[in-house]
C-alpha cells in the first residue's frame, strides 16, 4: 500500500472515531466521563486536521 492511501485511510479511521466519540459525549449524562470524552474529540479532531493538512501538502508537492 502507497504511503498516501495509507495516511489517507488512517485519517478517515481518526475522522469517524472522532464523529463516534462526539455522540458518545452527547449521549452520555455522566459529567466525568463526558468532559473526557469530550477532550479524546477534540485531541483526535487536532489529530485528523494536521493529517489533512498534511495530505494537501503532499497532493501540492506532487503535482509540481
Amino acid at each position: 500500500m502507497k504511503k498516501k492511501q495509507y495516511t489517507s485511510v488512517t485519517f478517515i479511521k481518526a475522522l469517524l472515531l472522532t464523529i463516534v466519540l462526539g455522540l458518545l459525549a452527547y449521549i452520555i449524562d455522566v459529567p466525568v466521563i463526558r468532559i473526557s470524552l469530550i477532550g479524546m474529540t477534540l485531541v483526535l479532531g487536532a489529530i485528523s486536521h494536521g493529517m489533512m493538512s498534511q495530505l494537501q501538502e503532499a497532493d501540492h508537492m506532487d503535482q509540481k
